[in-house]
């Protein structure tokens, strides 16, 4: 058996052999002979084991003596008596004071190895016990916006700063490049946000602004799938929180969704928040040009051209004026934003438009000069170029659909079905191409692919009005006359226009019923009595009723609608066919003379100058008439 230690430090613990992980100091022990396995402490704990069978298996050296000759503790008793002899029979024990509490007495060197054991063992399970609560309570915060261990919550109140002003300067160089208004420059600055937003991806307002880019590239522009996927994805991470300009953002969504009323209050809200802010103005701009409220429209982007004047604010206004029926003003403003912004495709659009059709007739202008600068601006968005470059595919929809309405106006056919379908190729589901398209069909007698066309401008939009009518009008030609009049009185529940009144009365004289024919048109121009559109409806009325022999009552029609409507050249012509029709060959010619006057390019009024003048036997004048004629059509293809 190893040597005992009891006379020095209590009763039978000895060292070498106590068992690890016992609590009690007061054991005797194993039996003599037997060793027992201190308990594994794992891989860690094997070099602490032997280090302390190590240290305890040599006796402990004798505390020193006290200076000055004093005794101190060991001197009561003779150490060179402690034999193994002595120590077996126990000749000593009675020397050896007996500690207070049953306790050994702490050594020179401090406490008992025991109880220091004893408290390291304690802090190496305490040791071990915290560490995975700490590694599971720092990993469960990385599942809220704190981070690991609150990693991000302390990095970004420490940058909050600069991610303030980093945000002030992507702002003010966003709204910089957005100044310019066109596609490209949209585009690049979408780029420029996302790229600090990745910088800088959990500042929430930083977030916020890139959506906004996002969604208003779509509304001023058009649809963009991609970014408007993107800018969702990142507001769905921000439901917690509703900085202005993340509300700001929100409202932009909603425009995009169509909740334009919703988005425009919004966006209104925010300028008691914001202030003059321009990207605020914008949408609210936007909004309230997309809702028809040219008046509000034009207020607003007022404000934000007094916040910065560019083509951005320019452009809104100049579609504001157009929108409240001010055509010069919105050409003279559309001048203006070329000069701001040199590359602009929308008021190329603007004025290519202002150029080839009359706002007020709806009709297209027939001054060469005029449409010959309008198919000049149009020209330098579809071809290749800077402006073109610079264009969305949006504008380029819109300037190939309007070349092609001008080019079908005057019967160039191939020129115009070129224009519609470079704009279709751009955009299968444009709308307005589908119907331009459909319309150019009809005329020229494809029934079957015009009504594929205007279905398809249907099946887009339900309630297009247009589309509507021309699916009408192509099963009439059809001699689907009742089909036709099922679809236009289901139209008629809806639709408010005088278009529809005409066209039912058409497909009730396809079928023979002439009275309920009369019904529809005077329902027509009694509900639209003032309206341009109506014009058809007055002229189709008088041919019924001088068919039926009621000649003066078709001029009365004729002379009321005179009286209500504008000068046209569509109803001088009615009244000249009619009076031509009666035999009234000077009233004829003076109604033609008349039309031309309003447009001297009008092949109609020109053809049945002609003819009247032959009727009446003037054949000089008929020669020179139909030789004008000749030279203005071979002009119009």
């Amino acid at each position: 058996a190893p040597p005992s230690t009891e006379g020095a430090f209590g009763r039978g613990f000895d060292r070498a052999t106590r068992p690890m992980g016992t609590d009690s100091i007061d054991d005797d022990g194993p039996p003599s002979g037997e060793l027992p396995v201190p308990p594994s402490l794992g891989a860690a704990g094997l070099d602490f084991e032997a280090d302390l069978v190590e240290s305890t298996a040599r006796p402990p050296a004798p505390p020193p003596r006290r200076e000055g000759g004093a005794e101190g503790v060991g001197d009561e008793f003779n150490l060179d008596q402690m034999t193994s002899a002595n120590l077996e029979s126990g000749a000593l024990r009675e020397e050896l004071p007996e500690p207070e509490g049953g306790r050994p007495p702490p050594t020179a060197e401090g406490e008992a190895p025991q109880v220091k054991l004893k408290r390291k063992k304690r802090r190496i399970r305490l040791a071990v016990a915290l560490v995975p609560l700490l590694a599971i309570g720092g990993g469960l915060l990385t599942l809220t916006d704190m981070g690991p261990f609150g990693y991000y919550a302390i990095s970004d109140a420490l940058n909050a700063s600069t991610y303030q002003a980093r945000l002030l300067s992507a702002r003010k160089s966003a709204q910089k490049q957005l100044g310019l208004d066109t596609a490209v420059e949209g585009q690049a600055a979408l780029r420029q946000t996302l790229a600090e937003h990745m910088q800088m991806q959990r500042y929430a307002d930083m977030t916020a602004y890139s959506v906004y880019i996002a969604f208003m590239h779509s509304i001023r522009f058009g649809a963009n799938a991609e970014n408007e996927a993107g800018a969702r994805q990142k507001l769905g991470t921000l439901k917690e929180q509703n900085s202005p300009l993340l509300r700001l953002a929100r409202a932009a969504q909603l425009a995009v969704d169509g909740n334009v009323d919703a988005a425009l209050a919004t966006a209104e809200g925010l300028t008691g928040v914001m202030g003059k802010d321009v990207d605020v103005l914008a949408l609210a701009g936007e909004c309230a040009l997309v809702a028809g409220q040219g008046k509000k429209a034009l207020e607003l982007w007022t404000k934000a051209t007094a916040v910065a004047k560019n083509a951005r604010t320019q452009y809104g206004i100049a579609r504001a004026l157009l929108a409240m029926g001010k055509h010069d003003e919105a050409i003279k403003m559309a001048h203006a934003v070329l000069k701001l912004s040199k590359n602009h495709a929308g008021a190329r659009g603007l004025l290519g438009a202002a150029l080839t059709f009359d706002a007020k007739t709806k009709k297209p202008v027939r001054d060469k000069k005029s449409e010959a600068e309008g198919l000049r601006l149009l020209g330098e968005i579809t071809t290749n170029g800077p402006v073109r470059q610079a264009a969305s595919r949006g504008e380029l929809v819109a300037a190939y659909t309007l070349l092609g309405t001008v080019q079908l106006s005057h019967s160039r056919i191939s020129d115009a079905e070129s224009a519609f379908k470079s704009a279709l190729k751009l955009d299968e589901l444009a709308v307005d191409a589908l119907i331009g398209h459909g319309r150019l069909l009809y005329t020229s007698g494809r029934f079957a692919e015009s009504l594929a066309r205007f279905q398809s401008a249907k099946r887009v939009k339900p309630n297009n009005i247009m589309a509507s009518l021309g699916i009408a009008m192509v099963k009439i030609s059809q001699e689907r006359a009742k089909d036709a009049r099922d679809d236009l009185l289901k139209l008629a529940k809806t639709a408010k226009s005088p278009a529809v009144g005409y066209w039912l009365g058409q497909a009730y004289l396809g079928m023979g019923q002439r009275k309920k024919a009369e019904t529809a048109l005077r329902g027509a121009i009694k509900a639209f009595p003032k309206d341009l559109e109506t014009v058809p409806a007055y002229v189709a009325l008088a041919e019924l009723l001088a068919s039926q022999g009621q000649s003066e009552e078709a001029a009365k029609i004729l002379d009321d609608a005179g009286t209500k409507l504008p000068p046209n050249p569509e109803l001088h012509i009615a009244k000249g066919t009619e009076a031509l029709r009666a035999g009234r060959l000077d009233e004829a010619k003076r109604e033609f003379l008349l039309a031309l006057q309003l447009d001297d390019r009008n092949l109609g009024a020109l053809f049945h100058l002609g003819v009247s003048y032959r009727r009446a036997r003037a054949f000089p004048e008929a020669a020179a008439t139909y030789a004008k004629l000749d030279a203005k059509y071979a002009w119009e293809i």
